[in-house]
């Protein structure tokens, strides 16, 4: 079926069960510096969740080792 929402899969919350914090909570903790648009927001939390899931990654082999 693939990605339908543009999203990478982010607004269904897909990997391991994680489900992505709503838009409005980015534009609190943001404040001023939020961007205006729903789209740009969605690019920034879509960022946000790669990046976190890297450090993940990082970790857990790390601890592997």
């Amino acid at each position: 079926m693939g990605d339908q929402t543009g999203d990478g899969g982010i607004e269904r919350g897909e990997g391991r069960g994680v489900a992505p914090l709503p838009l409005e909570r980015y534009r609190e903790v943001l404040g001023d510096k939020a961007p205006k648009s729903d789209a740009e927001l969605r690019k920034l939390r879509e960022e946000v969740y790669r990046l976190a899931r890297a450090v993940v990654q990082t970790v857990i082999e790390e601890r592997k080792q």
